[in-house]
């Protein structure tokens, strides 16, 4: 009975601390919410009375849906009213739904004559706007040095996608003598403002030695800045790095997990990767399953392979569930390419320590009769502050390996209480039936003390 209500508390916990969790999380969704319908209320009675900046944030948060339902014609009439006022941002984004033909018929000649205001008061959006427009011939005849030249006016004052764009022109040698010392220069200076494809093509240079002096670990760097944002082929050259244990040690299950990151979003090389990739048992780990291995083997032929008895159980099952558990480790590194998905890999890993919790739970009574009990109570433990810590830190789970940390810890120290929890209650259940018997044997003897002497 005591077991069961170990357990029962160490249920209530775990939900309660998920509970915590969600409505942690509930408050700060609905706080956020609050806040920016108040923004906007208070932004839309400082446009109704004429200001052109508000109208302009106005239009933005009808544009985004920030504090408002998204509504493209009420962003364009908000942006136009600022833009009539001469405010150069308002300017921009009437251009900009032009273009987009959002809450208006597409129309490149409008978008370039409101562009054109903007970028003559110093916009620098509406400048690349500009470019992108004279580069792509869209409503103008096509005009490469006047693409150019607006670019470099956007990029000079620091708009992150013109200096990209500059950079991949001075790459690629479009209209410009080819230079990659001079792609490095406006590569790094959007890579630098957070823009994800600057990154992973800054750590494309490094790695290759282009314009620069050849540096894996620097490429790795940028790589996993762009890798952290989701950029897919920031994910494929971290994936790859690990792989070839360029910049960083050799690790097969790390290169895999970005590339199946990178694959997901439809990166080609990145699933070419996975699909020839044959995750390699490293020495140590090689040792460690060939140890557990022959250990297993010792029990089945210690137990005979028998469940006859209890003891043989106790000996069997532990043998049986080790070996599942290196079958499962081995097949983990020669079919890994195959868990394409994360939750696939997820569940893998949490499935494959649960199997290692159970194995270890069994084994716990054959070296250690009496641990049983502090084991599970370890676990339970273990278990509170382990999730706890996880939820203190969640934006831990960026960093390699911390989602797979999660789930093979859970799942190691749920098969370890779960299995010890059972074991117990089964000794309970032996020992009452054991006093029971005795009780029986007690009685029995009494009864015939009386009828003997009669008997006599």
């Amino acid at each position: 009975m005591k077991s069961f209500w170990g357990i029962a508390v160490l249920l209530i916990c775990v939900v309660l601390i998920a509970a915590a969790a969600i409505s942690w999380h509930l408050v700060r969704v609905v706080t956020t919410d609050r806040k920016l319908a108040e923004d906007a209320k208070a932004c839309r009675v400082r446009a109704e009375q004429g200001d052109a900046q508000a109208q302009y944030e106005l239009g933005g948060m009808y544009y985004q849906g920030k504090g408002l339902p998204q509504d493209y014609i009420e962003a364009l009439r908000w942006y136009r009213k600022a833009a009539d006022q001469g405010n150069a941002k308002g300017q921009y984004g009437v251009g900009f739904m032009y273009e987009e033909g959002k809450g208006v018929p597409q129309d490149y000649g409008q978008a370039f004559a409101w562009y054109r205001k903007a970028a003559g008061q110093g916009n620098a959006k509406a400048q690349y706007g500009l470019a992108s427009i004279y580069r792509d011939g869209k409503g103008v005849p096509q005009d490469p040095v006047a693409a150019l030249d607006w670019c470099r006016k956007s990029a000079d004052q620091g708009y992150v996608r013109a200096q990209y764009a500059l950079g991949y022109t001075y790459y690629v040698g479009k209209e410009v003598p080819q230079d990659y010392a001079t792609a490095l220069v406006w590569y790094r200076k959007a890579a630098e403002q957070g823009y994800a494809e600057a990154q992973s093509d800054l750590g494309y240079m490094y790695a290759e030695g282009k314009g620069v002096s050849q540096d894996y670990t620097e490429a790795v760097r940028w790589y996993r800045r762009a890798a952290d944002q989701g950029y897919a082929k920031g994910q494929d050259g971290l994936g790859y790095a690990y792989s070839h244990g360029k910049g960083v040690p050799q690790n097969y299950a790390e290169a895999a997990r970005w590339y199946r990151k990178a694959a997901k979003q439809g990166d080609e090389y990145a699933e070419r990767a996975l699909n020839s990739m044959n995750i390699r048992i490293t020495p140590t780990r090689r040792i460690t399953l060939s140890v557990t291995f022959v250990f297993c083997l010792l029990l089945l032929i210690s137990s005979k392979g028998s469940f006859r008895t209890r003891q043989q159980r106790r000996t069997t099952v532990p043998g049986l569930l080790g070996l599942a558990r290196v079958g499962l480790d081995v097949y983990g590194y020669s079919h890994f390419a195959i868990l394409l998905s994360i939750s696939a890999v997820n569940a893998f890993y949490f499935g494959k320590s649960l199997l290692g919790g159970i194995f270890l739970a069994m084994l716990v009574p054959i070296v250690w009769a009496t641990g049983v009990k502090i084991v599970l109570r370890l676990c339970g433990v273990l278990f509170i502050g382990f999730n706890v810590y996880a939820f203190t830190h969640y934006d831990l789970r960026h960093l390699p390996s911390c989602p797979r940390a999660f789930f093979s810890v859970n799942g190691l120290l749920i098969g370890t209480a779960i299995t010890s929890a059972i074991l117990l209650w089964l000794d309970r259940a032996k020992a009452g039936r054991s006093q029971n018997g005795n009780d029986a044997v007690e009685a029995g003897t009494v009864v015939g003390s009386r009828v003997d002497p009669l008997r006599m």
